[in-house]
């Protein structure tokens, strides 16, 4: 008796220590091994879990193990208030930042226990609304100014937009600078391109920012606003002249240009495009040239243009152009490519526009504007001025 109570406590205790016994069959002689499972696999509470989009939002799972456990995956973003343990443990997992987008942003934690492992996915979502987005599309960058065309996100019912200094904003975040938009004019409506009206100094850093609003509200009532688009860009410096100096002379039948390169960065420009115009035409158009900048102007009207017909350039530097004459008023510019590059120049040339109806046809300036507060709505040509500008041109054909 005493024996076989020792032989059952010996197996007890072997098995309360996880110790594999083996037992023999003495009457057929066969060894059969007895294993004892000594760790359960390691599962989690649930296999994906989701938090708000503010900052220190919370999500917990629960690690079920029977053993060590370590914890790998773990972003910049979320803190886990364990990394390692042993056996079940609940785990809280905290968003270290507000998810500042308008897309849920995801990590992939993976429980390790010296057998298996589990993983859970943890989205946190989004603060910005969908539908919002705002992209900056062909760029026309010169001395004077900047344009671009935009493309507003299918939700977009209105819009902030601003230009800032380089210098202003260094030591400023993403964030601040949202927020600084924040408190600029809101606009109802979407728009198909922006530009900078009025002068900036050649060579200026400058950041464009502008962000959408669609249906959504804050508690506060005002619109609920998508993600900021930020542009740095730089505006082209000037050469010590244009890259193309015009003068201009006519005669009964014919209106003569005299075309001169002018700077090293005219010099590197082969292929160039006129434009010209006559009577109430050109007066329009030189009416443009003064009234806004040089980059609005060619981005409106000479960019659209060249892109439909490359056709109506002469290239190779021209020096005399002549145009039949049809009436009393006329207009010319030119704008050149840039061989290297392939970009177009620094500058439109100086507008030609001479005026025959009066006796005494006054002189043709470009007078430079105060400089503009970039932290002011600017204001815009009407869509139907623009839509003038853009179906009015005419190109006159150069006389070979």
């Amino acid at each position: 008796m005493k024996k076989r109570f020792f032989s059952r406590t010996v197996i007890m205790v072997a098995a309360a220590m996880g110790v594999g016994l083996v037992s023999c069959h003495k009457d057929n002689n066969v060894v059969i091994p007895v294993t004892l499972d000594t760790e359960a696999p390691l599962s989690v509470s649930a296999t994906s879990v989701s938090m708000l989009s503010a900052k220190n939002s919370t999500a917990t799972v629960t690690v079920i193990a029977s053993g060590g456990w370590t914890l790998t995956g773990c972003p910049d973003w979320i803190n886990a208030s364990a990394s390692s343990g042993n056996g079940t443990t609940p785990i809280t997992l905290t968003a270290l930042s507000e998810n500042w987008s308008d897309e849920n942003r995801s990590a992939n934690l993976v429980f390790n226990g010296s057998t298996s492992s589990a993983t859970v996915t943890v989205s946190q979502l989004p603060s910005l609304p969908p539908g919002l987005r705002v992209e900056t599309l062909n760029m026309t960058l010169m001395s004077d100014g900047f344009a671009c065309d935009l493309q507003f996100g299918p939700e977009t019912k209105g819009y902030r937009e601003a230009f800032f200094t380089e210098s202003s904003v260094q030591t400023m975040t993403d964030r601040d600078i949202y927020n600084k938009l924040m408190e600029q004019t809101e606009y109802s409506g979407r728009l198909d391109y922006t530009f900078l009206d009025g002068w900036a100094d050649p060579g200026t850093r400058l950041v464009y920012c502008v962000a959408a609003y669609g249906n959504e509200s804050n508690e506060d009532g005002s619109h609920k606003y998508g993600p900021i688009t930020i542009e740095r860009i730089t505006t082209r410096a000037r050469t010590i002249y244009d890259d193309m100096y015009l003068t201009a002379s006519y005669n009964s039948s014919r209106w003569t240009v005299i075309a001169s390169r002018q700077g090293s960065y005219g010099q590197r420009c082969d292929e160039y495009y006129y434009v010209a115009a006559e009577d109430d035409l050109a007066e329009e158009f030189n009416m443009y040239s003064m009234r806004y900048t040089y980059a609005l102007m060619a981005h409106l009207v000479f960019k659209p243009e060249i892109t439909a017909d490359r056709n109506w350039n002469y290239c190779n530097g021209p020096q005399t152009m002549n145009w039949t004459r049809g009436g009393n008023k006329f207009f010319c510019t030119t704008w050149g490519i840039d061989r290297d590059t392939r970009q177009f120049s620094a500058e439109l040339s100086t507008p030609v526009y001479l005026d025959l109806s009066s006796p005494s046809a006054p002189e043709t300036k470009r007078v430079k504007s105060n400089p503009a507060d970039w932290n002011k709505p600017h204001q815009r040509p009407t869509p139907a001025e623009i839509m003038k500008m853009r179906n009015s041109l005419k190109v006159f054909r150069v006389s070979k």
